[in-house]
């Protein structure tokens, strides 16, 4: 009896084990996403200031719009990124349209990864 115990137990111990290496074990929640990240950066004229406030839209390769806001009084917005892989057009104005008077745009394409990715706005024309 005693030694039907231990091997039980022993049984029992493996396969806890194999549970929780493979990560099957239900002694914890895990959440994660499955979409990755695209996050723009819009810096002011010929400079290292973010600039807060900013128009940024995202296109697709077809001119349709995908994304659309402004960016955070740190010059940045993100979004989970919910769309298939391709070249994406982020474009950027600041003052928002219709007074803007610096424009910006910047081809990226979507492979899968986040991206992280910067833009300087033009020049008043």
């Amino acid at each position: 009896m005693k030694k039907m115990m231990i091997i039980s137990s022993v049984i029992l111990f493996a396969i806890m084990t194999a549970f929780v290496i493979n990560g099957n074990s239900d002694s914890g929640t895990y959440t994660t996403t499955p979409f990755q990240t695209i996050h723009v950066t819009v810096y002011q004229t010929a400079s290292t200031t973010p600039q807060a406030y900013a128009e940024v839209q995202i296109e697709n390769s077809n001119g349709t719009l995908i994304k659309s806001c402004l960016t955070n009084s740190s010059g940045i917005v993100s979004w989970v990124w919910d769309q298939p892989n391709g070249d994406y057009t982020i474009k950027t104005w600041y003052p928002a349209r219709p007074n803007d008077q610096q424009s910006a745009q910047q081809t990226v394409t979507y492979s899968g990864a986040s991206i992280y990715t910067t833009i300087t706005l033009g020049p008043v024309y």
